[in-house]
């Protein structure tokens, strides 16, 4: 004859009760995560919204030059020692196209420099992206 525990004494957890709180567990780490990681965005483009947001701050033009090699730097226009504001390095950023640069005005537009290329998606400056059809 099997012998009989008291009510309140268990020694195991069953595997329902363990899949329900790896459950509970995964639904709120998939709330919670994203709050604690920076939205995915290229670092050229953050660093164009944070050159346009120093832009303004200061009410100054200011140049984002990014380099065939990924790095980029932010420039005071009207600074002749070309002090560097801001800089980081971009992989994606090497692309075929080689290097850019983009003025950003006080006002927080931003004005590709150079070339226009026929075929190209033209450029909102009031966005500060690629305007799409």
């Amino acid at each position: 004859m099997p012998r009989l525990q008291p009510a309140g004494c268990r020694r195991a957890v069953t595997l329902l009760e363990l899949l329900v709180v790896l459950v509970v567990l995964g639904l709120s780490a998939a709330v919670v995560v994203p709050f604690f990681r920076p939205p995915p965005a290229a670092a050229v483009e953050s660093a164009l919204i944070r050159a346009r947001t120093l832009a303004v701050r200061r009410g100054q033009t200011l140049r984002l030059d990014v380099a065939r090699g990924g790095d980029w730097t932010v420039h005071s226009v009207a600074d002749p020692s070309g002090a560097v504001l801001l800089a980081g390095r971009d992989m994606a950023a090497a692309g075929p196209e080689g290097a850019r640069s983009m003025l950003i005005t006080a006002l927080g537009t931003c004005l590709p420099e150079g070339a226009v290329l026929a075929g190209r998606p033209s450029w909102d400056p009031v966005r500060c992206a690629l305007t799409t059809p």
